[in-house]
């Protein structure tokens, strides 16, 4: 309110948000539920829940691991150091097997499905760093995300728990539950802006050159 109060007609004044919030209440232990489907091993010997950083973890057995918040990666031949997963069929099948049975899992304390949707990498990203991208991203029902441990490559017994953690709130489920806020002192001529759109519509304000390589487009503000 203060700054339109000093805005003038010739300025632009817009509040964007890049994401919202919600209730982080069930955690997820994905590396722990690809253990226990069989996509991953550990060595001989080892303790579970004991360590993290993927240390007990047997490459030359392991077909796919979770790290970060949404992160799925295949362990690949060729890119991966110990990858088991060759190119083509293979890679394929293994992530419709994965996207399947992760969404068919149901949290037994409820009944709900703690994944709202699992999509291939090529539907969110482009450009010609895809192959960095993780193979599948996660994307989390309301009120769950993946586990601390999962974050950080640990295979804790069980796979769904409670947050008990003050961090009681998060916005890394699916973004469909989590839209942002935008705010604009002018008229837009597109009907469902992306935090994307607002690089090449400023360019273009500015009457700049929009790169080829932006994916956003130009919300004709006027």
């Amino acid at each position: 309110g203060w700054a339109l109060e000093v805005a003038d007609e010739n300025t632009l004044l817009a509040v964007v948000s890049d994401h919202g919030f919600a209730s982080f209440r069930r955690q997820v232990q994905l590396n722990s539920w690809l253990l226990e489907n069989g996509f991953a091993s550990l060595h001989p010997g080892a303790e579970r829940g004991t360590t993290s950083y993927f240390v007990d973890t047997d490459w030359t057995d392991t077909q796919a691991y979770g790290v970060g918040i949404n992160s799925l990666y295949i362990n690949r031949k060729g890119r991966e150091p110990e990858g088991t997963v060759s190119d083509g069929n293979d890679y394929e099948d293994l992530r419709t097997r994965l996207i399947n049975q992760l969404l068919a899992m149901r949290d037994p304390e409820t009944g709900t499905a703690p994944i709202h949707r699992v999509l291939r990498r090529e539907a969110l990203y482009s450009g010609p760093y895809l192959e960095r991208a993780p193979d599948l991203v996660v994307l989390y029902n309301e009120q769950y995300r993946a586990s601390w441990d999962t974050i950080l490559g640990a295979y804790p017994h069980g796979i769904l728990s409670d947050n008990l953690d003050p961090w009681s709130g998060d916005h890394c489920m699916d973004s469909t539950f989590l839209p942002g806020v935008m705010i604009c002192n002018r008229k837009i001529s597109m009907p469902d802006p992306a935090l994307e759109d607002f690089a090449p519509t400023i360019l273009s304000l500015c009457k700049l050159d929009v790169p080829t390589e932006m994916t956003g487009r130009n919300l004709g503000v006027r």
